[in-house]
């Protein structure tokens, strides 16, 4: 397949994942950990970024990130979800560029992990809920993805970039700190 096809067949499977991911979008009103998103990010700015150091505190860059979106476009269900649903699409030509550093000598292969990505029903439902979980998947894939960027190219700027995307992955919710882990066992595993 000619790279004109695979750009135009991940164009439209981008196109797939936004129309799963925007339909039925505000059908069902917030629920109360979506209203909680809500409350956290108009918080006062002094209150907001004192979470950044307090013990306990998940999300704090998520309500950091989501208080100007939700000024500019309003709190509504779907203003709210949409924010999610930016990412969550985001998503799915990430999948494709990991792919294809993985893969490089196959191409349907990334155009297979992103299709499922573009239909996968948790992806879906997670981009239609206004909470951290689709900017989360959105930044641990770009941190894997410049993880091995850094391990093949090398370079500080790489390095500095990964370490950027991860710290802020780690910010958005604490669990995403199980990808280092995951990354040190791949480089293991790889014998690098």
């Amino acid at each position: 397949m000619d790279s004109r096809r695979q750009r135009l067949t991940l164009l439209g499977i981008v196109g797939l994942a936004f129309a799963l991911r925007v339909l039925g979008l505000d059908t069902q009103s917030l629920w109360r950990d979506e209203i909680d998103a809500v409350l956290f990010a108009l918080k006062p700015l002094p209150e907001l970024l004192g979470t950044f150091v307090q013990p306990g505190q998940n999300g704090p860059l998520y309500f950091l990130a989501l208080r100007p979106w939700l000024r500019a476009a309003g709190q509504t269900e779907f203003a709210l979800r949409f924010f999610s649903l930016f990412f969550g699409v985001l998503t799915v030509p990430l999948v494709y560029r990991l792919g294809r550093r993985l893969f490089p000598r196959m191409p349907l292969v990334a155009l297979l992990a992103a299709l499922l990505a573009a239909t996968s029903p948790y992806l879906v439902w997670y981009s239609q809920e206004g909470k951290m979980y689709s900017l989360v998947a959105c930044l641990i894939l770009l941190s894997m993805e410049r993880y091995l960027a850094a391990l093949e190219r090398g370079g500080w700027q790489r390095w500095l970039g990964y370490v950027a995307v991860t710290s802020a992955a780690f910010y958005v919710h604490l669990l995403a700190a199980l990808i280092v882990p995951v990354q040190v066992l791949g480089y293991v595993v790889a014998g690098r």
